[in-house]
Order: structure tokens, then sequence, then C-alpha cells
């Protein structure tokens, strides 16, 4: 089983980092990873809410059907795979923190064989993609003019 996890503190309100998450593609402008992301269900974004994910791990680019599985603004949102190679389940946890947000995101799957490698690479290579991810989100919604 691999468990990734990343967290970073973002200078904005939950509300506001919360609205960001949820906007689903924009995942694509701070997740490495993600190549498309596409609603399957109309907006708002809620409770069974699906969308189509592409993304590129390790080399290997495969497609996901993930369905919201938990929703609670603007302090959390998990959703799991319900199709493709994959079975992976993502939550994202908000938390204020001095007017600041605190961000936590935990993926949890059973990767099995489709990477070609150990559960512990895929999850070095997660922990590792997380800690991009949250950085570029941070450097977005922060409004800074230097690179992520």
């Amino acid at each position: 089983m691999v468990r990734a996890h990343g967290v970073a503190i973002v200078d904005r309100p939950v509300a506001e980092v919360f609205d960001y998450v949820v906007d689903l593609p924009s995942h694509v402008d701070w997740q490495g990873n993600v190549l498309f992301l596409d609603p399957l269900t109309q907006p708002p974004i809620g409770l069974g809410s699906q969308f189509l994910e592409v993304s590129q791990v390790l080399g290997r680019r495969f497609e996901t059907i993930a369905e919201v599985v938990e929703f609670e603004p603007p302090f959390g949102i998990r959703y799991r795979a319900v199709s493709g190679p994959v079975q992976w389940e993502t939550a994202y946890r908000l938390s204020d923190e001095d007017g600041s947000t605190r961000i936590e995101i935990e993926l949890t799957g059973e990767v099995g064989d489709f990477f070609g490698v150990s559960e512990a690479v895929v999850q070095s290579v997660t922990d590792r993609e997380f800690e991009s991810a949250l950085a570029n989100m941070k450097h977005i919604l922060e409004g800074r003019d230097e690179p992520a």
C-alpha cells in the first residue's frame, strides 16, 4: 500500500485555498503529473461529482475516473478512483493557521505492478510530487513573481 503525504502553509484564507483545490481544471497548473482533468458531472462540484484525470507517473500515462466521496467546504475533499489501472484515494484537509491555510494532501492506494517498480519507489516519487505541487500552489495563490 502506498501512503504519500504533503503539507504546506499558504498565506491565503482557507476558503480561497479550498476554492482553488476544488477548481479541478486548475490542477494542471500546479500538479506536474496531471496532464488533463475534466469534470464529468455538472458544476458545482460536490459529493458524487466525477471527473476524468489523465496523469503521468514514472513515465506511465494513464486515465482514471474519480468520484468525490467526501465534501466538507471549506475544510476538506476526498475522492477515489472508480475506474482505471491504479486504485487510489486522495484527501485534502485544510485548516486555519493565524489567517493562513495549512493544507495537507494524502494519497493512499494499491498500485500493484502497474509502474513496474516497488511501492516504496512509487511512494517516494509521489511524496516529492506533492511537495512540488504544494509549492506551486503556494506560489500561484500568493501571487509571487519568482518561480516556485
